[in-house]
């Protein structure tokens, strides 16, 4: 059974409403084995850097050397990444103009997930940090996937805080490259070469 774990950075308000420069997408995908390398791999992180052993890793509320112990501890795990950036320029504005921001989100996630899992066959849980208010959103999704994913590819969608214990790992996982790239940093530049080797840049 492979999981993934689904987190971005940014929002999908225009640009020139305020909203962010770019969107960041991360997608961390995992067999068990990869699963159970990663729990221990981030509760190793944590005991070396003297945290909790429930602290929940952010991109947005860490700092060095913490972001380098992370990234290096994940250099040690089996995992495939994928990520796309979207800078919001004039043309990607033009796109969505008419479009909520809901709708233009669930778009470039439902694209995202679709390009990383497309040469994927069997089943996958894709886990999404959006509380069970906004099962609507998680049903839309479910539903745009099953229109536009191969018959050979089945996932399902579910709520998945990044405070649960194991599956939340996946989360922060995702969280963390998201916002390295959201900060306009390449891949290229992730921190150790086992990392880079692991993360994809998505068209």
């Amino acid at each position: 059974m492979i999981r993934c774990g689904l987190d971005w950075s940014g929002d999908s308000g225009l640009q020139s409403r305020g909203g962010s420069a770019r969107l960041s997408i991360a997608l961390v995908l995992v067999d068990d084995e990869g699963l159970e390398v990663l729990d221990s791999t981030l509760d190793d992180v944590r005991h070396e850097q003297r945290l909790r052993q429930d602290y929940v890793f952010k991109y947005a509320s860490t700092r060095d050397p913490l972001r380098s112990a992370f990234l290096s501890g994940l250099a040690r795990v089996p995992f495939r990444a994928y990520v796309r950036v979207i800078e919001k320029d004039v043309a990607w504005e033009s796109r969505w103009t008419k479009q909520d921001g809901g709708h233009r989100l669930r778009a470039e996630l439902r694209d995202a997930v679709m390009e990383s899992l497309g040469g994927e066959s069997g089943s996958c849980i894709l886990l999404v940090d959006l509380p069970r208010a906004h099962s609507k959103d998680i049903q839309l999704l479910s539903q745009a996937l099953r229109r536009s994913l191969p018959p050979t590819t089945s996932v399902k969608v579910k709520p998945c805080p990044d405070t649960q214990v194991g599956l939340g790992n996946l989360i922060q996982t995702a969280d963390m490259l998201a916002g390295w790239l959201s900060t306009g940093s390449r891949v290229d530049r992730l921190a150790t070469s086992n990392v880079r080797g692991r993360v994809r840049l998505l068209p």
